[in-house]
């Protein structure tokens, strides 16, 4: 049954009634009889069997909205390389939060900035770190339990951590044979719930992706734990992370396995990861 039509001035009407007047705005859910309808930006008009023509009837369909991290709730910093309107090599010196809570990572010393790097993860750009003294620091966060990491090191040999802070060194990973965390790491991350391209791994088994191979590495903690660098620990020389990062999510909440999952697939389909 044809229950919808676009007219000439793109203004979605169903069963006679205008819906919305611009068609790219709405979002409406099919549940059979179609009786529940809500309006989210961004949102794309889904059509099956009937084509569009010369926007005439049309028959409404399941409706398309791409996955966000914003989607799942307690999302306290979200960065993301393609959203930085840089030009390859430049420095970074703010790399603006995604999550609408201003954690920013900024720095403000122009030889400690890593930089803006194009086309290097499946045509997608990266934020690298050069510098065994390079770093970002953002408001401290103290109920971190959930973080996702898009990366790969350029070092695995440095002592540098994926995140640090000033005082604690809760994602500590003492350059112990290449693996992310060590023995010093805090005991939250170690015995937490960890997973590799979506494939669960024990935590302290987790290897730094080297040779250019980009890995989405998800970790749940079984406790709070602390950050605000990326990537310094404790403010010590010669202690920073070397390496790209592509994108980096933190939620204050222990994510369900489904939530993660579905996080993790949304990483590995964004960045062409295998």
């Amino acid at each position: 049954m044809k229950i919808a039509r676009i007219n000439q001035s793109k203004e979605l009407l169903i069963k006679g009634e205008l819906i919305e007047s611009n068609i790219d705005r709405t979002r409406l859910h099919d549940n059979g009889n179609i009786e529940t309808f809500e309006y989210i930006e961004g949102a794309k008009l889904g059509i099956k069997n009937n084509k569009l023509l010369g926007l005439e009837l049309i028959e409404l369909a399941q409706l398309e909205m791409p996955f966000s991290p914003a989607d799942i709730p307690n999302l306290k910093m979200w960065l993301d390389a393609t959203s930085l309107n840089l030009t390859n090599g430049d420095k970074v010196e703010t790399w603006n939060d995604l999550s609408g809570l201003n954690n920013n990572a900024i720095q403000s010393d122009y030889y400690k900035r890593p930089n803006f790097m194009t086309n290097v993860l499946n045509g997608k750009p990266v934020v690298r770190s050069w510098s065994s003294n390079g770093f970002l620091e953002f408001s401290r966060i103290t109920d971190i339990r959930t973080v996702f990491i898009v990366f790969c090191t350029l070092n695995p040999n440095v002592v540098g951590h994926i995140f640090g802070d000033y005082t604690a060194y809760d994602w500590h990973n003492g350059n112990d044979n290449g693996k992310l965390f060590a023995a010093y790491a805090n005991a939250y991350v170690r015995n937490g719930d960890g997973r590799v391209n979506n494939v669960p791994v024990t935590v302290t088994n987790i290897i730094n992706p080297t040779g250019g191979v980009f890995k989405s590495v998800s970790i749940r903690t079984t406790g709070n734990v602390v950050a605000n660098t990326i990537s310094n620990d404790r403010g010590l020389a010669n202690r920073c992370w070397v390496g790209d990062y592509a994108e980096i999510l933190v939620y204050n909440r222990a994510l369900t396995d489904g939530e993660i999952g579905d996080m993790n697939n949304y990483l590995m389909d964004k960045w062409g990861l295998m």
